[in-house]
């Protein structure tokens, strides 16, 4: 086992069920030990190509072979190429010259050597292919997390713990494409299975309570991750029977104040403003939150520019049954917001002092009210600042979620599009066998859930308003007329990172301070969910063990075959009695084996292992020399500076045809024997058919 940056990668062989229960097997590497086997692997994959180019060339071989009737010159070529061409480019190269070569004079050169110039071309391109894609086998940095201390503690979900939702918050600014942001695309984002988590946005949904209280019928806002697999996009790496989908929706919508407000003066000189969106009965309330309606006059009077800033407070409502058990919750919400299928919840804006350079229109941070002038000092113009029309403004959302079976017998099963405790009765018809059951449990209760993560990270004070970045001096400079949909978008996004984050935590483990509860999975279910957690690591690779035996072995056949297949052919041509000839043929137009006819031609030397691969000669025996006295006509000649006349051995070498038809003269070869004694020589010391016979 290898430390990461985030998490403990199991080193060795595992199921990556994404790609199922056979090409799914894994093996995880460190990445230098990653390195050296992609490196291997490409190496492996070349002497792979060039068995199959050998096997090729055979093929080929034995295809056009006519050992025995006389054939042009081309012919003998094409048929000398294919026997030593050792390489695919070397192939290409050769027939490419041959081609060019025989391009006048040749019979049906294209017809003839075409078709084998294109299958080299074709196999070298693939190979050059194959070789590049041979690390294909390297499927990704995925690692499967082990751990000995899974567990999370109730500061990585509690609201008010800020530093995991901080990081949530952080995660969706810089890696999902959000309107109001642009993303970094930085090393961070490759933290999780996915990227990003894909989601669904309507900019113009219409108002999810009772009409009159929504600002606006069109202009509200709706989130819809749709069906996210527990495997593909939050990477637990369970068997189909086991594994989930989860959905989970936000619809958000700004509240009109007139008629659900009240001012409550506290002295003669300062008030504030009660909002009634339902009773807070935690205190005892009838109102559900009040805000100072002197903000802007304490500003004016301190003269502090610098403190301005906003206050984000949010409240929720989970539903049970169609009501809200106030005496856990506290907040009760008026008919007009009364939705029981869904976790409600309210975010109440307030801008406090803070000033706008010009008139705002947002629905949630509408801003007309004329405050002040500023000056600006390098022009000497002035400049009006607009304050809030309101001390607060209210935003309500409704939240629902949905989980799927997948893979029963009886195809997807899904619960209702429901409430957080509402679900758990829902999915009691969906997930009926222990093991889905469990796996349920797990994920519902201790993972995700999505409205509570809504409220941590609202909650989050310092990243949770895109339009903090734009304020200097007390004054905002960066509010656009939808703005308050880029927030809610924001905070959307910041689920689905927490989402993705949340299950990876779990199976790593948290370094629990004392001062919050630790909690362990409670059953051996439960554990068993956690270490099959996957993550992405930037210090491992993981291979495809089916990608690598099916390289390994077929490379391995094909090289084998191509070692041995001369003597297989001959051994069935041996077997079945078939003519030799064109094992014959293939053996003689071996490299080693043109150089002894050369100069077995010349008279040099009383050569044996005629038809081996390696022909042998007396171990003292000197061979033919380079004869360069014409360099345009170079010949090999058992002695250069014997001037000796040839005979009747020189008589055939009177000329030679070139390949454009006409005769040049050429020089006898000088030889200390006749055509005879050649003749008597090569008949003694190469006898074919006994070294057949004897092989």
């Amino acid at each position: 086992m290898s430390g990461t940056l985030r998490y403990v990668a199991y080193d060795g062989i595992w199921v990556n069920w994404s790609y199922g229960s056979v090409l799914g097997t894994t093996i995880t590497l460190a990445q230098s030990q990653a390195t050296l086997l992609i490196a291997f692997v490409a190496f492996f994959t070349t002497i792979i190509g060039t068995s199959l180019w050998r096997i090729l060339c055979f093929a080929l071989y034995h295809t056009f072979s006519t050992p025995t009737t006389p054939r042009d010159a081309m012919y003998h070529q094409q048929q000398a190429i294919l026997r030593n061409a050792q390489s695919p480019l070397l192939g290409l190269k050769l027939f490419s010259n041959l081609v060019w070569a025989w391009r006048k004079d040749g019979q049906r050169t294209c017809v003839r050597i075409v078709p084998i110039l294109a299958g080299a071309l074709t196999l070298a391109i693939g190979l050059t292919v194959a070789s590049g894609f041979s690390s294909a086998v390297a499927r990704d940095n995925e690692i499967l997390i082990t751990s000995k201390d899974c567990n999370w503690t109730t500061s990585t979900f509690s609201a008010g713990k800020a530093i995991v939702q901080q990081s949530d918050l952080v995660y969706a600014r810089d890696c999902y494409a959000l309107p109001l942001l642009t993303a970094s695309r930085s090393l961070g984002c490759n933290s999780y299975i996915r990227r990003t988590l894909p989601y669904s946005v309507n900019r113009t949904a219409t108002c999810p309570f009772e009409r009159r209280i929504c600002k606006s019928q069109d202009r509200n806002i709706e989130l819809d991750t749709g069906y996210l697999d527990s495997l593909e996009d939050l990477g637990w790496n369970g068997p189909p029977s086991q594994r989930l989908k989860y959905r989970t929706t936000l619809h958000c919508a700004p509240l009109v104040t007139d008629n659900y407000t009240d001012v409550y003066n506290t002295s003669t000189t300062k008030s504030y403003t009660r909002y009634f969106y339902g009773q807070d009965i935690s205190v005892g309330n009838e109102f559900t939150y009040e805000a100072s309606n002197d903000a802007y006059a304490e500003r004016k009077a301190d003269g502090s520019l610098a403190m301005a800033d906003y206050t984000l407070t949010p409240v929720w409502a989970p539903y049970a049954n169609g009501t809200v058990d106030s005496d856990i919750w506290g907040w009760v919400p008026i008919p007009q917001l009364d939705i029981p299928d869904s976790t409600l919840s309210l975010i109440v804006l307030q801008a406090n002092s803070v000033l706008y350079e010009g008139p705002v229109s947002d629905l949630w941070y509408e801003a007309t009210d004329p405050k002040s002038k500023i000056r600006y000092y390098l022009d000497n113009s002035t400049s009006t600042l607009y304050g809030a029309n309101t001390p607060a403004s209210p935003l309500a959302c409704v939240s629902r979620e949905q989980y799927c079976k997948v893979g029963s017998d009886t195809g997807t099963q899904c619960t209702q599009l429901t409430n957080f405790f509402d679900l758990q009765e829902s999915a009691k018809k969906v997930f009926t066998d222990e093991k889905s059951w469990n796996t349920f449990q797990w994920y519902a209760s201790n993972i995700f859930s999505a409205p509570a993560m809504l409220l941590d990270i609202v909650g989050t004070r310092e990243l949770s308003l895109i339009a903090r970045a734009w304020i200097q001096n007390g004054i905002e400079r960066g509010i656009t007329d939808d703005q308050w949909q880029g927030d809610v978008e924001y905070w959307f996004a910041s689920i689905l990172a927490a989402l993705q984050r949340a299950p990876g935590d779990a199976a790593r483990g948290t370094d629990a301070d004392s001062r919050y509860s630790k909690w362990i999975p409670n059953s051996s279910n439960g554990f068993l969910l956690v270490s099959f957690q996957k993550a992405l690591s930037p210090y491992h690779t993981s291979f495809s063990v089916f990608g690598l035996l099916f390289i390994f072995v077929f490379g391995m056949v094909s090289i084998i075959l191509s070692l041995s297949l001369e003597s297989l052919t001959n051994l069935v041509r041996s077997h079945r009695k078939l003519n030799q000839d064109t094992c014959l043929e293939w053996n003689l137009n071996e490299t080693l084996q043109l150089q002894r006819l050369v100069h077995e031609e010349i008279g040099i030397g009383a050569w044996s292992s005629c038809t081996k691969t390696i022909p042998l000669i007396r171990g003292d025996a000197r061979l033919g020399t380079l004869d360069i006295s014409k360099p345009d006509h170079p010949r090999i000649v058992s002695d250069v500076s014997n001037g000796e006349d040839g005979g009747d051995t020189a008589s055939s070498h009177d000329s030679e045809i070139t390949p454009s038809g006409q005769e040049e003269a050429t020089e006898p070869i000088p030889s200390r024997r006749t055509t005879r004694e050649l003749d008597n020589t090569a008949s003694a010391s190469c006898n074919v058919n006994s070294d057949i016979q004897a092989e």
